[in-house]
């Protein structure tokens, strides 16, 4: 089941570029396409967290200096949080 002759060439711009290397190069530029748009949004900043209240914001806080605190002892030493809720 023959589907032609891969040496058969296209004029594209002027050039005669065979059929294989012209199925190459697309498969090169949708490669390189889909790389750009995973790098890209790789890239992007999260997304800028908003809190409801002044207390919940207050707690985040407490929070994340408490866990700072913890990731600095051995791990069996750690306790969980028991900090106040929101």
């Amino acid at each position: 089941m023959a589907i032609g002759n891969p040496h058969e060439a296209y004029t594209i711009g002027g050039l005669k570029i065979p059929r294989y290397k012209m199925s190459l190069y697309g498969i090169l530029g949708y490669t390189a396409l889909v790389t750009a748009v995973l790098q890209y949004r790789s890239m992007q900043p999260p997304a800028p967290t908003t809190y409801e209240s002044k207390d919940e914001e207050n707690y985040v806080k407490r929070y994340i200096k408490y866990r700072e605190a913890e990731l600095k002892k051995p791990e069996l030493l750690r306790q969980p949080y028991t900090g106040a809720s929101i």
